[in-house]
């Protein structure tokens, strides 16, 4: 894991075992996507089993968005990729119900 992080520029750091407090920045980044998730989920009324694709969609949201956390005015999804993110739709959740798509495909 180590390797794998310092070839990406990650910066990794090990902490004690069952001490949330002292991984501070990942524990607030876990509460803003589920705040996040819950929010869209919620927000068009779709079942909680769309949880994961509301996890999925906030973190890609956050990905693409500036953040005062890189001085270099790129988004976290620049400085992974490389490159820029063209014509994004960021369209509510709710744009495509997930509900209907299952029902069309025979899932429900």
């Amino acid at each position: 894991m180590k390797d794998y992080c310092v070839k990406r520029g990650i910066s990794y750091h090990l902490t004690v075992p069952r001490t949330p407090q002292l991984n501070g920045v990942s524990e607030r980044m876990v509460r803003t996507l589920t705040e996040k998730s819950r929010a869209m989920v919620i927000g068009a009324g779709l079942e909680k089993v769309f949880w994961g694709e509301a996890v999925l969609t906030a973190t890609f949201l956050i990905n693409i968005s500036p953040t005062k956390a890189l001085k270099s005015n790129k988004t976290p999804y620049e400085m992974w990729h490389g490159e820029q993110i063209a014509d994004i739709l960021t369209k509510p959740l709710p744009a495509v119900k997930f509900q209907e798509l299952r029902a069309k495909m025979g899932l429900e």
